[in-house]
């Protein structure tokens, strides 16, 4: 993968000895670079989890207050789905140095600086890996009366290839319907995965049995589509609708 440059433009402005705090700003070029990232976020004298801030990639750049009378260092990072963050781009702001003769106006010293540094884009994720989803489910089931609301939850195992957002996998899970019919059902989905929101749909079948007359097993049609919520590339947990077609019946 080519290695993409984004140029940080930092101008510091420092006022007199009379106010102890500075503005600096950090102006992001895009200059060569094909795909402009869809997620920045910053953090200033560290690069701690959970202390960024998210800033808008297609601004100018931001502007930050900090204490003139000290070093500071910006970090900046881009990524294209709020995922897969790319190392930290690095601009410097030295101390502010001021020396004034007293005098009953406040003086006002502006001074600038540039700094240039370079960030790599995310890094692509090789081969191939999966990610574990669960996902709860209201399913319509149909019977010989009518359309029964019932209850079902999956566990889904979806595997994708490089920076692709397509991926397939299987599902299995369990139903219940009052009173007591329970069920295990099974196949396989195809899931969409856009940064943190995804999407999944899948077709398979189930096998279900009431456990108060374990009279017959009743053989049936799964579909299932849903929304899930990706913590990492890892885990997701999503939100689906089943539709359950019974096909056959057989008596025990």
């Amino acid at each position: 993968m080519n290695k993409r440059t984004a140029a940080f433009l930092l101008v510091l402005i420092a006022a007199s000895a009379m106010v102890f705090a500075a503005d600096i700003f950090v102006s992001f070029d895009w200059t060569g670079v094909e795909n402009v990232p869809q997620y920045l976020r910053y953090q200033v004298d560290g690069q701690e989890d959970g202390l960024w801030i998210a800033c808008d990639s297609s601004v100018p750049g931001i502007l930050i207050t900090v204490d003139e009378n000290a070093d500071h260092t910006v970090y900046v990072q881009a990524s294209y789905d709020g995922t897969i963050w790319s190392v930290s781009a690095e601009a410097f702001y030295a101390a502010a140095v001021a020396v004034s003769e007293p005098s009953p106006e406040p003086e006002v010293a502006t001074t600038e600086a540039v700094a240039e540094v370079e960030a790599e884009a995310p890094a692509e994720k090789k081969g191939t890996y999966g990610i574990t989803s669960f996902d709860f489910a209201g399913a319509l089931y149909q019977t010989q009366s009518g359309l029964s609301k019932a209850l079902s939850i999956s566990y889904a195992r979806d595997y994708f290839s490089g920076n692709s957002k397509v991926g397939a996998g299987f599902v299995l899970g369990l139903f219940w319907d009052k009173p007591m019919t329970l069920g295990f059902k099974f196949g396989g989905e195809v899931a969409y995965k856009l940064g943190l929101i995804g999407f999944a749909a899948g077709i398979g079948g189930m096998v279900d049995m009431n456990v108060l007359t374990h009279d017959a097993l009743t053989f049936s049609f799964v579909g299932e589509a849903g929304l899930r919520l990706y913590a990492n590339n890892d885990f997701s947990i999503g939100a689906k609708i089943n539709y359950i077609l019974p096909i056959k019946t057989k008596a025990l």
